[in-house]
């Protein structure tokens, strides 16, 4: 029972010293800072890789710069993922969703081989997601179909 006790304050200890002791990690601090950046764009993916990829091309390109900054000025999320198109390409549009308040488009891209050509593949979906953006009325697959 004394044993028992003594882990429980121990535990205890060790909690309130976690707690009560200020975050000093700049690893931890850059890694907040990439995660809020992340969250405020409006192109988004849940692979990190591609989201490298992206940032290369907003660096490297002002066009893509460009799509990027008009779509984080739209009611649209766009979601950059990774998944087969088929046909031999290597990015694809494939589905737009909404709710009330804003719509969600879904790009697809084969990140096998990362490089300038992806970048430009993905570029080339941004505007066909712009294109859809800038009709109000397309807020499902159907409408988008009929585009």
């Amino acid at each position: 029972m004394v044993k028992t006790g003594r882990n429980v304050a121990v535990a205890l200890a060790a909690i309130g010293a976690l707690i009560g002791s200020p975050r000093t990690s700049a690893a931890a601090d850059a890694e907040d800072l990439t995660n809020t950046m992340r969250t405020s764009s409006h192109v988004r993916s849940v692979s990190a890789a591609i989201e490298s990829l992206i940032a290369q091309a907003m660096e490297g390109s002002a066009t893509f710069r460009r799509l990027v900054e008009d779509i984080d000025a739209s009611d649209s999320y766009v979601y950059v993922n990774e998944g087969h198109c088929g046909h031999g390409v290597r990015a694809c549009f494939v589905s737009v969703t909404s709710s009330q308040t804003s719509r969600y488009m879904f790009v697809l891209v084969d990140t096998r081989k990362a490089d300038w050509d992806l970048m430009r593949s993905i570029g080339h979906e941004l505007r066909h997601t712009i294109e859809v953006i800038a009709q109000p009325g397309i807020r499902d697959n159907v409408a988008k179909y009929f585009f």
